[in-house]
């Protein structure tokens, strides 16, 4: 019963999360898509750092033409 009532809450926050995206402009959907690679990104550079994984070469792409954009 509690596992029932914790996915019905998981699923209800879900769907307002969802509903609030959909409401959003597209300018601000761009903008917080954007923060999700940058945050990615820096997940993947950490990783990379600590001697995991090295980061992929199409971040890296990502990376260089975020940087050029930049100036």
């Amino acid at each position: 019963m509690k596992n029932d009532l914790a996915t019905e809450q998981l699923t209800e926050r879900k769907a307002v999360s969802r509903a609030y995206l959909r409401s959003l402009p597209l300018e601000e959907k761009i903008a917080r898509l954007i923060d999700l690679q940058e945050q990615y990104y820096s997940m993947l550079a950490l990783r990379d750092a600590n001697g995991g994984k090295a980061i992929p070469e199409k971040w890296k792409k990502w990376r260089a033409a975020r940087s050029i954009s930049k100036k």
